[in-house]
């Protein structure tokens, strides 16, 4: 329904949005600049209005707030289940992407700009199924929600360049040779100019490892792997699982 690119440079800030497809965010030329992070983000609306085109900044990602370290920008996958959506500091009838930007803003406040905090706060006030992207104060980061319910894989490229996504077909074509399985309530933080992601778990009492099965079925690229198996082949074993079950009943009047 809509996409978005955000990008940073060493000292400026842009975004950029569209309704439909991704490849209208190239309609006008982005501008010859060195990059230095970027995410990105497509809307299928789970939450909110269907459309919005008089307010695409509310409605298409990457999502964004003001905090006094600068801006703070998320991309995500997944949708958010709790009462947040109601209180009026966060609330917003476009997008839960918006109500989880409006409320990492305000823990990163909270918490004086310590992120490893404010994102072990995030994840023990919000419920529902997510993997997140986001650049704040020259961090890239990604985290996903204690489940892992909703896929997030990420890999380095040659040139030392980090890819996060939410699909390994995305980083097959960004020439990610060894691809890694983000682990469910982690997060993962890191700087343009550094060499090395740091780690760190967002909470440490187990949880169990869920999957959203419109992702293996639905969503997915069949080309993806989500935790190490070909979404491809998982589609023709579930055909083949109902093809059992078929045989099992005599009497059956199929259509199709």
């Amino acid at each position: 329904d809509a996409s978005g690119i955000a990008w940073q440079t060493a000292d400026d800030f842009q975004i950029k949005k569209t309704l439909g497809l991704p490849h209208n965010l190239m309609a006008d030329e982005l501008p010859p600049v060195i990059i230095q992070s970027a995410i990105g983000g497509t809307r299928y609306p789970t939450f909110g209005k269907r459309t919005a085109a008089d307010q695409l900044d509310l409605y298409a990602p990457p999502y964004h707030c003001d905090t006094p370290w600068g801006p703070l920008v998320l991309s995500f996958n997944g949708q958010i289940t709790s009462s947040l959506s109601t209180q009026e500091d966060y609330r917003c009838d476009y997008s839960d992407g918006v109500i989880l930007a409006r409320l990492l803003a305000d823990l990163l406040i909270r918490n004086e700009g310590n992120l490893e905090h404010s994102l072990q706060d995030l994840i023990g006030t919000i419920d529902g199924s997510y993997s997140v992207v986001g650049m704040w104060n020259r961090i890239s980061f990604a985290f996903r929600d204690p489940h892992g319910i909703r896929p997030l894989v990420y890999g380095k490229r040659k040139d030392g360049t980090y890819v996060f996504a939410s699909e390994s077909h995305v980083l097959d074509r960004a020439k990610v040779s060894s691809i890694h399985n983000m682990p469910p309530a982690e997060a993962i933080a890191w700087r343009s100019e550094a060499k090395e992601i740091i780690k760190y778990p967002l909470r440490i009492d187990p949880s169990t490892h869920s999957h959203c099965f419109f992702e293996w079925v639905y969503f997915a690229n069949p080309c993806s792997q989500i935790e190490n198996i070909t979404v491809y082949h998982v589609r023709n074993r579930l055909g083949e699982l109902l093809a059992e079950e078929i045989l099992k009943r005599k009497h059956l009047t199929i259509d199709y």
